[in-house]
């Protein structure tokens, strides 16, 4: 007999098994990209959080009262931030002067993520 029903009935189970074995590496391995994925957003999360925290604490140090000079510090401290880490991330200090207080967010923008932070800005500035 050329093609016992045994044989027949292992082959069948053997080809299941293969793409039983398939289907659950597929599964894995995209959990390992999916976890990789997660983790590189968290870390430059952190590292953008630190970077606009840093910005932030410039503007807050700014020691003037005149509108001119404080558009330009910000408009230089974020010009430097963006020059140094160019290749990575884009910070964005978006404010409005009114009343004494500069007012904003400062949002940093990952290279392959997108955007990534976004903290609120406020700073009181006796003169403006």
């Amino acid at each position: 007999m050329r093609g016992s029903s045994k044989s027949k009935l292992f082959l069948m189970e053997f080809i299941f098994v293969v793409l039983m074995f398939a289907i659950c590496a597929s599964i894995c391995v995209s959990l390992f990209a999916r976890s990789d994925h997660f983790s590189r957003l968290a870390s430059a999360t952190n590292e953008g959080t630190l970077l606009a925290a840093g910005a932030i604490e410039q503007v807050k140090a700014i020691d003037s009262g005149d509108e001119k000079q404080i558009r330009q510090e910000i408009a230089d401290i974020e010009k430097n931030i963006n020059d140094k880490y160019d290749k990575k991330y884009k910070i964005k200090l978006e404010y409005e002067i009114s009343d004494g207080m500069v007012t904003g967010k400062c949002k940093v923008t990952h290279t392959l993520l997108g955007d990534i932070c976004e903290l609120p800005l406020a700073k009181y500035s006796g003169k403006v």
